[in-house]
């Protein structure tokens, strides 16, 4: 997670057009005071406009499917898939978030 701002930056000066939007929100400490200055991601979302640009030509189908994170770092990685016309499954958009909710 120290890495991803640094990932996503790359992204964005790599991949033209690139879009990425991320929520920040408060650290605490144990006694749940506000830690100054530091802030953990919440949420965060990319996708590659080319990615987003293709999907005129995919099946008018999309799929969300799930990995969880395991040890230090809790969440759950959200990838949207779809398929394009030779059956090829292409991704359109990922999305690091806390976890699975019912306003989900």
């Amino acid at each position: 997670y120290e890495d991803l701002p640094k990932l996503l930056l790359a992204f964005q000066t790599s991949v033209p057009r690139t879009i990425v939007e991320k929520e920040l929100k408060l650290t605490y400490n144990e006694h749940r005071e506000l830690l100054p200055g530091c802030a953990t991601y919440h949420h965060i979302f990319w996708t590659f406009k080319v990615l987003v640009d293709g999907f005129a030509y995919y099946k008018p189908i999309v799929e969300v499917d799930d990995t969880f994170h395991y040890g230090t770092y809790k969440g759950t990685l959200l990838v949207v898939v779809a398929q394009d016309e030779t059956n090829h499954i292409l991704p359109i958009a990922f999305a690091l978030v806390e976890g699975k909710t019912t306003e989900a």
